[in-house]
């Protein structure tokens, strides 16, 4: 039902009905001002489909816009862990590094010697 209340439409069966009429019914409207008429009504009928194909792609455009883009929220219980575990001070994370890295140098020297 959308599609009759085109004006597009209406205008092309008015036309369409005009040079029909004028053919049938003896109108004696000249041939020349009919397809003049014609042309008027075809550029005006691709003018609008031009403005509404622009249209459509603008309300396309603002609609996916308008689209909240998705977040990844941490779950509660992931916070709730990174809130529970204590920060470590310094000096014993700079102990921890110095400890393994004694570990690989062990290790280093071990594969040399095999």
């Amino acid at each position: 039902m959308e599609k009759l209340k085109s004006r597009k439409l209406w205008v092309a069966i008015v036309s369409a009905l005009l040079i029909v009429l004028n053919q049938g019914l003896g109108l004696n409207i000249p041939a020349d001002s009919v397809l003049s008429l014609a042309g008027v009504i075809m550029a005006y009928i691709f003018g609008q489909a031009y403005v509404d194909g622009k249209q459509s792609v603008l309300q396309i455009k603002h609609i996916s816009e308008e689209k909240p883009q998705e977040t990844i929220e941490q779950p509660p219980e992931v916070e709730q862990q990174a809130i529970e575990q204590p920060i470590q001070p310094k000096d014993e994370v700079l102990t921890k590094i110095n400890a393994i890295q004694n570990e690989l140098d062990q290790l280093k020297q071990v594969t040399t010697l095999n």
